[in-house]
């Protein structure tokens, strides 16, 4: 019996580490914004239904791109990473793998 539990708590912690590990890789597009506090970036994406913030992790990769200001429309590929720990207070973490900024308005 103790072997029996033993056995099927490993392959609980197998599963949920599989489960955070499957986290896939998306797409989204949204306009560059500051938080409110100092430092910190968002992809803010605005649907029908509502809006999203995204808190860029790696910002500081592209910020000496000419077109990373404020307002501008990107488009951004990389992964969500929701239980990334940051003294921002916004936002859901995103690490940023391309970020291409895109014509069109907000």
């Amino acid at each position: 019996m103790k072997r029996l539990s033993m056995i099927a708590i490993v392959l609980a912690l197998f599963a949920a580490l599989t489960i955070q590990a499957s986290t896939k890789e998306m797409t989204i597009r949204g306009h560059l914004a500051q938080t409110v506090e100092a430092g910190g970036w968002l992809v803010i994406v605005d649907t029908d239904e509502k809006t999203t913030k995204y808190l860029l992790l790696n910002a500081r990769r592209f910020q000496n791109k000419s077109w990373f200001r404020v307002g501008a429309t990107v488009e951004v590929t990389g992964e969500p990473k929701p239980d990334a720990v940051t003294i921002y207070q916004e936002g859901i973490p995103f690490e940023a793998r391309m970020m291409r900024a895109i014509e069109g308005k907000r």
